[in-house]
């Protein structure tokens, strides 16, 4: 029998994910507030069954994110660290032939 692998350390970074629009994460939980506060859940879901693409840093929202016209264009709901904005700039770049883009843009 197979025994489940222990749980990393709480301290273990979390790598920086972009959520599509209507992500089950942000759906699926009766309780956001473990991936979302209740103030950026609001700029996320502004209303009118709108559910916005959006990114994680350390594993909570931190901004939404659109494309157009061949740019990634990157929202932070509050400033990003210099390594935080690293490791957005980072994913988002592995992220650009996937959605046939080229530029990432910051506001």
């Amino acid at each position: 029998m197979e025994t489940a692998p222990e749980p990393p350390d709480p301290g273990t970074p979390v790598p920086v994910r972009f959520l599509p629009a209507f992500d089950n994460l942000l759906l699926g939980h009766a309780d956001r507030t473990r991936v979302i506060s209740d103030a950026d859940r609001k700029r996320v879901m502004p209303g009118a069954a709108m559910v916005l693409p959006t990114f994680l840093v350390d594993g909570f929202v931190h901004g939404s994110w659109s494309v157009k016209d061949g740019t990634l264009r990157l929202v932070p709901f509050r400033p990003l660290r210099p390594a935080e904005r690293d490791a957005v700039a980072e994913e988002a770049e592995r992220l650009l032939p996937f959605l046939g883009a080229a530029n990432i843009a910051y506001g």
